[in-house]
């Protein structure tokens, strides 16, 4: 996106565009976040995921300086201090708890005043690109009457809007009908593969982050207590061998000698698989049992983690 900033600072893109150093943040003698190291590299998308009160807003505030750490340190770009560091700390973008928007403004003037903020320079011309990058008319509407969907979209062309290597979210999904939520998903794809932007996201909406990211992160009590990538998490998520069959007596029969947990509904069979599910439809022909419908799907990480499996070695 052709908005300018008035810094010509280039960046290693081979190094972590954050890094964090065992960070711990205390409020009133509490460790929200508690000694956590991480890493995210330029192009990734990585999932944040924790209960409520995890600390994950305050792990996307620390990461993106908007408050300091009572120890340990955060660096950008290798940089910890100076101005390389201010420099490559600008290129970092934050949504935390809701978009923060001027709801008597319209998008344009949204990105102006932001652009001003951040001592960007920009143009109509400029502005117009961003709006249209995120599907946004650039007209006088004003942003009160913008649909949740339509506000994240413009936080997204704020973020845009100063060339930022890393966008860091907050529940960009919450409240968005469908539709909106697959622009917003689709958005976030696009932006990430088109210009190679790095995005954090923190969402409890977890079909959507297992399909969006490449890696993820798990949070309790301020503390990273794993982190998986999308290899090693497909690898926990058990098969799901659905069939239709006509005995279903003798298939109850199997099941229960087998102990293979099981489903039936409606005539058709849910087996829970741990192994390779062709090894499975053997041993339904092995004891003449004949399938009528068959399909095999992947658990979903929403079922691996409410499970607490991708905690399991």
């Amino acid at each position: 996106m052709p908005i300018k900033t008035t810094s010509n600072t280039s960046f290693n893109q081979t190094e972590p565009i954050i890094e964090a150093f065992a960070i711990t943040k205390r409020y009133r003698k509490v460790n929200v976040i508690d000694n956590v190291s991480l890493r995210l590299l330029p192009g990734q998308i990585v999932g944040l995921i924790g209960p409520n009160g995890a600390g994950k807003t305050t792990l996307l505030r620390l990461l993106s300086g908007l408050v300091i750490p009572n120890s340990g340190k955060v660096s950008y770009h290798g940089q910890t201090k100076g101005k390389t560091f201010e420099s490559a700390k600008a290129k970092i973008s934050v949504t935390v708890d809701a978009p923060s928007l001027y709801p008597m403004l319209s998008a344009r003037d949204n990105v102006r005043a932001y652009a001003l903020g951040k001592g960007l320079t920009t143009s109509d011309e400029d502005i117009g690109v961003a709006l249209r990058s995120v599907g946004l008319k650039d007209d006088a509407k004003r942003v009160r009457s913008f649909s949740l969907g339509m506000k994240q979209r413009l936080s997204l062309a704020l973020a845009l809007s100063n060339g930022s290597e890393a966008i860091l979210l907050d529940e960009p999904f919450n409240g968005i009908d469908p539709m909106g939520l697959r622009q917003i998903v689709e958005l976030i794809r696009n932006i990430n593969q088109e210009k190679g932007i790095a995005f954090l996201i923190s969402s409890h909406n977890l079909p959507e982050l297992e399909g969006l990211c490449k890696s993820f992160i798990f949070l309790e009590e301020g503390k990273i207590m794993k982190s998986l990538s999308k290899e090693e998490l497909e690898k926990k998520e058990k098969r799901i061998v659905s069939f239709v069959i006509k005995d279903l007596e003798k298939c109850h029969k199997l099941l229960h000698e087998t102990l293979l947990p099981f489903e039936e509904r409606d005539g058709r069979f849910y087996v829970s698989y741990d192994g390779d599910p062709l090894a499975f439809v053997d041993l339904l022909k092995r004891n003449t049992i004949d399938i009528e419908d068959l399909s095999i799907e992947r658990e979903g990480l929403l079922s691996v983690y409410s499970e607490r499996r991708v905690y399991d070695e």
